[in-house]
């Protein structure tokens, strides 16, 4: 999942803390869990048609931030926006990032908890060798 590999990006840039295989952290794949309050979600939301002959994919990624503080909760969204705007050539794990498009975050209201939440999306182009592309 390419949302594993920006968590464990941002995580090795001291942004998040991204446990995937130990409870804890404040960084999520997929689905956010009721605690801790401030926490952050990134999830695969799907991508472009991708091209018959170069292999080259465009993928999204959304990230949630969610901070019982207002300020904190957009200063943590901008934080992660700053970060990964305009990043480019750079291995996350085993995907090769071309570059990294991004809106930048928008508040999206409180939770049911009075947690204030931000959202962003990202287009990611990454390198996608198949057996039918280059």
């Amino acid at each position: 999942m390419l949302a594993d590999a920006v968590a464990t990006y941002l995580d090795g840039e001291g942004l998040v803390d991204y446990r995937p295989t130990t409870a804890g952290g404040d960084c999520f794949i997929g689905l956010i869990p009721s605690g801790p309050d401030r926490a952050v979600v990134l999830a695969d939301t799907g991508g472009e048609e991708g091209h018959l002959e170069h292999g080259y994919d465009m993928r999204y990624v959304q990230a949630r931030v969610r901070s019982k503080d207002l300020t904190d909760a957009s200063d943590w969204a901008y934080s992660l926006y700053d970060e990964l705007i305009g990043l480019r050539q750079e291995a996350l794990g085993s995907t090769y990032l071309v570059a990294c498009w991004s809106f930048p975050p928008g508040y999206i209201g409180q939770d049911k908890n009075g947690r204030h939440e931000f959202t962003m999306n990202m287009r990611l182009e990454v390198r996608a060798k198949t057996t039918h592309r280059e």
